[in-house]
């Protein structure tokens, strides 16, 4: 993880959270463009037990309130993202549910936010990920994989992002 990258972790009796935080050069309007149409197979890799992205079912426009994709793992699991919330270029929130990975007997679903804010020149992106757990044993069980495994690859999927961003410009 590069030391520009900002992770704070928030665990509470219904779930497990981490934010990420990192500033790119240019403007909301700008790093929006790059982001709506950013393939996820380029941003999350496999790292250790966790498989990557192979592909997404849906690769247009993703910015509409209630539009799904089913999102394809290289272990051929499979789970469906859908957008909950969205205001363009600032604020998108999404789901992810009906896992096939092996977490889904530990979760009953995920939620992602970013929330991308003009800074002078720059951009701060700030992503959200929450695991809602089934239960307060099943979180047990859930929070080592998190704070071991989510963790670090939710952040190697922000350098990503940052470097694949600034790369594309």
């Amino acid at each position: 993880m590069q030391s520009n990258i900002k992770g704070q972790s928030q665990q509470n009796s219904k779930h497990l959270t981490h934010t990420v935080n990192v500033t790119v050069k240019g403007t909301p309007d700008q790093f929006w463009k790059y982001f709506e149409f950013i393939k996820l197979e380029d941003i999350f890799t496999a790292q250790g037990s966790l498989p990557g992205i192979k592909a997404t079912s849906h690769f247009d426009e993703w910015h509409t309130p209630g539009k799904q994709r089913t999102i394809y793992f290289t272990s051929g699991d499979t789970a469906i993202e859908q957008i909950l919330e969205c205001t363009v270029p600032f604020y998108f929130k999404y789901r992810v549910f009906n896992s096939t990975l092996p977490a889904r007997h530990f979760v009953k679903y995920l939620t992602g936010e970013w929330r991308i804010d003009g800074v002078g020149l720059n951009t701060h992106i700030q992503w959200t990920y929450t695991f809602v757990h089934k239960s307060l044993l099943h979180k047990l069980f859930l929070k080592r994989f998190f704070n071991k495994t989510w963790i670090p690859y939710m952040e190697a999927s922000m350098v990503l992002t940052k470097e694949n961003y600034e790369k594309s410009k």
